[in-house]
């Protein structure tokens, strides 16, 4: 595709923007700026595709002129040294010509997929026939860990991390407390306005941000007072001190999307009851899984058998999926309330129908998919195992942040009345 035919696409995007804004979301997308907010993530996102495809077209082209652009300067060094009266003898290398013409070509995509599946089989096997060694190979491991025969370093590094961890959560109630206290005036339990709305939720995700970086604070302080002067034991306590604060994240970010303790700010199409569930699931689901994370990559730190580690992640990242799989079905009903949206009286289109109705299938054959897909990478040592199952629904939370954040600026820039409920804007149009 030529960079015009890519130009004429963008603007095609960025032109028809506002009408999927409307009817994708109503309640989130209304207003007559917000075709102005898909037109710059439709420009920006095709700018960064077309961006990244020149680049790597740059490099393939300068890849294939590497060699021409080397043989015209040899030549020329050549004809310099001949013009100047001296002589030149060039030896070509044996045998390189005939390595250059005998080298066999890229293999097909279909032969790198059938030679990983039979690899990763392979190593599969090995690491099942090792599996009845693994615990002792685990206790082995901790065993090697400790400085000194004699001590016992586990208990004492995971107490220690509990009260790290105690004393991060003290220090954020404090906090929380002094919070409410000083921001207490600003929230309105039954806003009118979108922005408003918006204002209180990004306002509370900013506080609980400092918050959580006090815990980090306090609780790595309370971790370094406690330390027990070796590599095994910091490693356990930032382990556990990561998890947590990664999981208070999680919890955070639920807040916004959900908001099940303001449900006069809650910007997605769901009941208390609903909102307490998903909320829920999403507390049960990140426990589990970051849990399973955090015990992976602490055997790795301590030095694990790899075969063990390896086995390790696979059975983790199996759990999440399972999990994830579960709990798709599980809220299918919910989730589809919140694609459908809030519609007027002819209700919402057929096409939006469908996908609220049948979501949950592709993204259970996803998740499906994306494990095995990360196993394979685990038993090839590959990268990006784990991010493979997890990894869509941190963008999705990110992105939906990122697009609420951008109406709130919006609506405090332009203000318009379809920003407002449904029955105020019925009212302003009437009035």
């Amino acid at each position: 595709m030529s960079m015009a035919a890519g130009s004429n696409w963008c603007w095609l995007l960025a032109f028809d923007s506002r009408a999927v804004a409307s009817s994708l979301w109503p309640k989130l997308s209304g207003g007559k700026h917000m075709g102005r907010i898909f037109q710059a993530f439709s420009i920006v996102t095709l700018a960064l595709c077309l961006g990244l495809l020149s680049a790597a077209a740059g490099l393939a082209q300068d890849a294939d002129n590497a060699p021409a652009t080397e043989d015209a300067a040899t030549n020329a060094l050549i004809e310099a040294v001949r013009e100047a009266g001296g002589t030149v003898v060039v030896i070509q290398p044996e045998g390189q010509e005939t390595e250059a013409a005998d080298t066999p070509p890229p293999p097909s995509l279909y032969t790198r997929i059938q030679t990983d599946l039979l690899d990763s089989r392979t190593r599969l096997r090995e690491i099942v026939g090792e599996a009845p060694l693994f615990w002792s190979r685990g206790v082995e491991t901790l065993i090697n860990a400790r400085p000194e025969p004699s001590q016992r370093w586990l208990g004492w590094a995971l107490i220690s991390a509990a009260l790290a961890v105690i004393a991060g959560l003290i220090a954020v109630r404090t906090y929380g407390r002094w919070a409410r206290q000083h921001f207490a005036g600003r929230y309105d339990p039954n806003p009118q306005f979108r922005a408003d709305k918006l204002g209180y939720l990004l306002m509370r995700l900013v506080i609980q941000l400092g918050g959580l970086a006090l815990f980090v604070a306090v609780a790595l302080f309370v971790g370094i007072v406690l330390d027990g002067g070796h590599r095994a034991y910091r490693v356990t306590v930032l382990t556990i001190i990561a998890a947590a604060a990664a999981y208070r994240v999680v919890i955070y970010a639920t807040a916004v999307v959900l908001a099940r303790d303001a449900p006069g700010h809650r910007m997605v199409p769901l009941d208390d009851d609903e909102a307490t569930a998903l909320t829920s699931m999403v507390r049960a689901v990140a426990t589990i899984t970051l849990s399973a994370a955090a015990l992976c990559y602490w055997m790795a730190s301590l030095g694990h058998d790899h075969a063990a580690h390896q086995l390790l992640l696979i059975v983790a990242t199996l759990i999440c999926a399972i999990l994830l799989i579960a709990a798709t079905y599980r809220h299918r009903l919910t989730i589809g309330k919140i694609i459908l949206g809030e519609n007027g009286p002819e209700g919402p289109p057929a096409w939006r129908r469908v996908i609220a109705s049948a979501w949950f299938m592709p993204v259970s054959a996803y998740f499906a998919v994306a494990w095995g897909i990360g196993a394979v990478h685990v038993l090839l040592e590959r990268p990006l195992a784990f991010w493979l199952v997890v990894g869509p629904i941190a963008i999705i939370i990110v992105a939906l942040l990122t697009y609420w954040l951008l109406i709130y600026f919006v609506d405090r820039i332009w203000p318009d009345p379809e920003s407002l409920h449904p029955e105020l804007a019925a009212q302003a149009a009437a009035e």
